[in-house]
């Protein structure tokens, strides 16, 4: 069994980001005019759920004996799939889900055996491991809130 220690530090990072972007994108984030792109603080949630979704369904179908979660669209096309997906959401609704595909995500963290085998492959073929995941998905979080703050 790998050291847990590491991982712990993964998910706690990532969970700690998620939920100070959550206060943000549905407190001050609600009211600001920010946009980054086309983007504001509802559209960053709908993208944030898809990725989550993603990892956490390659992680539990690799922990399960599956395979990855292959990512079978290009990037730009996901997202505006997921964001006309949500349409009629409030952020709250959105806030929740994320919470909810959260705790699914960390509990299928601790339940998969190798955390460095591969769990999600993106269209061009690069493969994420979970830790991988774990680190990008904080990065990810961080880097949006941080860039609507700062075009507020």
């Amino acid at each position: 069994m790998p050291n847990q220690e590491p991982q712990e530090r993964l998910i706690a990072a990532l969970d700690q980001t998620v939920n100070e972007s959550l206060d943000y994108l549905t407190g001050e984030g609600t009211t600001s005019q920010a946009r980054v792109g086309d983007w504001g603080a509802w559209e960053v949630l709908c993208h944030m759920i898809y990725w989550h979704r993603a990892t956490t369904e390659g992680i539990e179908s690799v922990a399960s004996g599956g395979e990855p979660r292959q990512i079978e669209a290009e990037t730009d096309e996901a997202n505006a799939q997921i964001i006309a997906s949500m349409s009629g959401k409030s952020s709250e609704e959105l806030a929740s889900e994320v919470r909810e595909v959260q705790a699914r995500l960390i509990s299928a963290v601790r339940g998969i055996p190798d955390p460095d085998s591969t769990v999600f492959i993106r269209l061009g073929g690069a493969e994420s491991s979970t830790n991988q995941r774990l680190e990008a998905m904080t990065g990810h979080w961080r880097g949006h809130v941080e860039e609507l703050k700062g075009a507020s």
